[in-house]
């Protein structure tokens, strides 16, 4: 059981972005390797770039919009036998940050009003999770032979992504959580006794060493409140490391910001799902 550590956060630190407007300038790339689309299913809007010589893999991109709007001709270049598939919302902004806030956030009882935020609901990866691997899959995979799969998140997606991996790894066959939002719920990660893994699993881990929110704090505090916060991390990520047939990969970015390490490991994201 992961018990122990709870890695709270003020609300400062709670996941938002910006509103801003995804370009989705490869949707209109010359891209020789793949063939890109779009169209909306079941009330999300699924992205796709598929291999031109076919795949057997698949990359699943939670936050579909912001994902593509982040991916470059040249990532996809890079792998070429490799399906990505992003599984957004349909809006024309980057992040749809009261669905994302639904969906991707962990909670027993759930969902309910948050009450941060009472006018969105949060607490609902349980329902979205069947969906995902159930009419979304489904649709994403359609014209294509997939028996690898791999699910990618970043901040909130991040949480779904490991909340996956540690309920119900038999969803996928590997993960990569990008600056997972470790802190929320109280650390409701920790708390969750780990469902055994059905085969020998990898997970990439990444995020900056520089993450934080500084808020109202001086630099003395702020500087504490990372500390604390990384070591906080060190331990969750040592406590994976200690799971039989789970194989943890990290990469430290040294000065990113939260956001910024979206778009940073997307490269690293695309070959580990190869």
């Amino acid at each position: 059981m992961l018990t122990g550590l709870a890695l709270t956060a003020p609300a400062l630190a709670r996941a938002q972005f910006r509103p801003s407007k995804a370009d989705l300038s490869i949707l209109r790339a010359a891209v020789p390797s793949h063939r890109l689309d779009v169209w909306d299913v079941d009330g999300y809007r699924i992205f796709r770039a598929v291999p031109v010589a076919g795949a057997t893999h698949a990359l699943y991109l939670l936050d579909g919009n912001g994902m593509f709007d982040a991916l470059t001709p040249d990532m996809l270049t890079a792998v070429p036998g490799l399906a990505v598939l992003g599984i957004g919302y349909p809006t024309d902004e980057r992040f749809d940050t009261t669905r994302r806030s639904l969906d991707y956030t962990p909670l027993a009882g759930g969902p309910v009003p948050d009450p941060e935020r009472p006018e969105r609901r949060i607490g609902g990866a349980q329902l979205f999770l069947p969906r995902l691997t159930g009419p979304l899959r489904a649709a994403a995979e359609d014209g294509l032979a997939i028996t690898t799969r791999t699910l990618s998140g970043h901040s909130f997606g991040g949480l779904f992504t490991l909340w996956t991996l540690l309920t119900a790894p038999a969803s996928f066959d590997r993960y990569a959580a990008v600056s997972p939002s470790l802190w929320w719920g109280d650390g409701v990660l920790e708390r969750i006794t780990p469902a055994d893994l059905p085969r020998p699993t990898p997970l990439f881990l990444a995020y900056s060493a520089a993450e934080g929110r500084r808020g109202t704090m001086d630099e003395e505090a702020f500087r504490q409140h990372r500390a604390e916060a990384a070591k906080r991390r060190e331990a969750f990520v040592e406590r994976l490391r200690s799971r039989p047939k789970l194989t943890v990969t990290q990469h430290v970015f040294p000065d990113l910001s939260h956001g910024q390490t979206l778009g940073a490991a997307l490269p690293l994201t695309l070959p580990f799902a190869q």
